[in-house]
């Protein structure tokens, strides 16, 4: 038990690893990421401006979200970028959607987190999937201070989501939850650092 411990207290290998990546990601984003008009000379709407110092709802810049989407995708292959918006009724406008403080926030997705995928057979190459499976763990209140982590299964399709979760040694997977969306695709994103084909890649530090 001691030179085991003794083993762990010295190895460096996993953070030697995790340092590369970080270092990686480092290089590819040493400028900070710009907001460029659509319309030459155009200016950036605020909204977008106010929106990059909080991309996912807790304070997250995007030039840091950006940092943890590269390293993710460095360690992985590949990482994915969901974007999701407040489950309430829809606002009838942007103003008063603007006034609610409604708006979209990103969610990153790790390769892990995916579990799997369908794209129609008679598809082209280039055409998006029409479902994915995500993998999560949720924390929700139990009693007056604890907390319970909850698994679940999270299914995108173009203008629908569910989400699965365990029921009774009977029942399996339920439907927890489920919705529509205003969206024709499914509003994921995926980032490669080493792609073989849809959301497979090999790892680029993987020799290592």
């Amino acid at each position: 038990e001691a030179s085991w411990r003794r083993r762990i207290y010295h190895a460096t290998f996993a953070p030697y690893t995790v340092r590369i990546a970080e270092q990686a990601a480092g290089l590819i984003l040493r400028k900070p990421i710009q907001l460029v008009s659509k319309e030459e000379g155009g200016e950036v709407d605020p909204y977008w401006e106010e929106l990059i110092k909080n991309v996912d709802g807790y304070g997250t810049t995007l030039d840091d979200f950006a940092r943890r989407l590269a390293i993710s995708s460095i360690l992985y292959g590949h990482a994915a970028v969901l974007v999701d918006y407040p489950s309430t009724e829809p606002a009838p406008n942007l103003a008063v959607e603007r006034l609610m403080g409604l708006r979209p926030y990103l969610i990153m997705v790790d390769a892990k987190q995916i579990i799997g995928w369908r794209k129609s057979p008679e598809a082209s190459p280039i055409s998006p999937i029409n479902q994915i499976r995500l993998n999560e763990y949720v924390s929700e209140p139990m009693g007056e201070f604890g907390d319970e982590v909850v698994r679940q299964i999270r299914v995108l399709e173009p203008g629908r989501w569910r989400v699965y979760r365990r029921g009774s040694e009977d029942e399996g997977w339920i439907v927890y939850q489920e919705g529509t969306t205003s969206l024709p695709v499914i509003p994921l994103a995926v980032t490669y650092s080493g792609k073989m084909a849809e959301l497979m890649s090999r790892p680029p530090l993987l020799p290592i």
